[in-house]
């Protein structure tokens, strides 16, 4: 990748390379700190950070400072103070109500308690291989209340929801077919599902919707009933440090437990873990809570 940027810009007058040798995290996937860090040229250092508050930012730099390989560097933090604190349950903080949260964890399998727990307490939640919430069930719950309020929709979302309704309990036979096969752009009320497309039933979602997966259809009412709404973006999200690269949320849950093998490549390459939680730490704009480790091997420097 290298040789192909000095290839491009072999005939250039003036070359920008923007870039942060301290959040340089993929070195074992073949990124090359050490060529950007040698890079000859002006160097100049952006100094504001319009993200990390003050708290999170002395602690990135006490962290940062480990770092035997870098580019030194200043840089300021917001004005306001943030919080640093230890914690023990990620779901024992009631701020985790409201806001906006990135749930952190070293390795990906750390982070399946952290999906189970936020289901079966009703948090709508992301992952970075998608999640419950990205089902097209979400949106076939809205339409199906909207028609139980009087209100009609399109016939491609009339299509979705009888998808989710079972043949002879919520819909009559054949009624199914005859809506797949119509086209057009009508719009479709209950009333008409049921005097041209054999809908039977009219209950509320959860019951009418019953080809919706059980476990799938209990985590969005609990959702409901803690009064998430689970059409908008996730408050939540829960990631891997490295797959969080770019993200950012109000308040940072961190757990700094690692399998075995990766405390032992950290051994071998000093550097790139305090890199990683360095990453990790300035995801947060407000608060950061690191959670007390529980594994044998943990990033013992927070």
């Amino acid at each position: 990748q290298w040789r192909a940027v000095i290839k491009l810009a072999a005939n250039a007058k003036r070359v920008y390379v923007a870039g942060d040798d301290d959040q340089a995290i993929f070195r074992w996937a073949g990124a090359d700190v050490q060529t950007f860090i040698d890079l000859p040229g002006q160097l100049t250092v952006l100094p504001q950070s319009y993200r990390c508050a003050q708290h999170i930012t002395t602690l990135a730099k006490d962290l940062i400072a480990h770092i035997h390989n870098r580019i030194p560097k200043q840089w300021r933090s917001r004005n306001e103070k943030g919080r640093v604190e230890k914690i023990t349950d990620p779901f024992a903080h009631e701020g985790l109500d409201s806001g906006s949260w990135i749930i952190l964890g070293r390795n990906r399998y750390m982070l399946k308690e952290y999906e189970e727990a936020c289901r079966s307490r009703g948090y709508t939640y992301e992952t970075s291989f998608g999640g419950l919430l990205q089902s097209t069930a979400v949106r076939a719950i809205v339409l199906w209340e909207q028609l139980r309020k009087g209100k009609s929709v399109t016939l491609p979302d009339a299509q979705l929801v009888y998808e989710y309704i079972s043949v002879h309990k919520g819909i009559g036979r054949g009624g199914k077919s005859l809506l797949q096969e119509q086209d057009g752009s009508s719009l479709i009320s209950m009333a008409i599902l049921k005097e041209k497309f054999k809908l039977i039933t009219t209950a509320v979602w959860h019951d009418a919707l019953d080809k919706i997966p059980v476990e799938e259809r209990e985590y969005y009412r609990a959702c409901l009933r803690r009064g998430e709404k689970i059409l908008e973006t996730p408050r939540i999200k829960i990631s891997t440090i490295h797959a969080i690269k770019g993200g950012e949320a109000d308040n940072v849950i961190l757990n700094t437990n690692m399998a075995r093998r990766t405390y032992e490549e950290w051994q071998q390459n000093y550097d790139d873990e305090f890199r990683v939680f360095y990453v990790a730490v300035t995801r947060a704009r407000n608060n950061l809570y690191i959670l007390d480790p529980t594994a044998r091997d943990y990033f013992n420097y927070l």
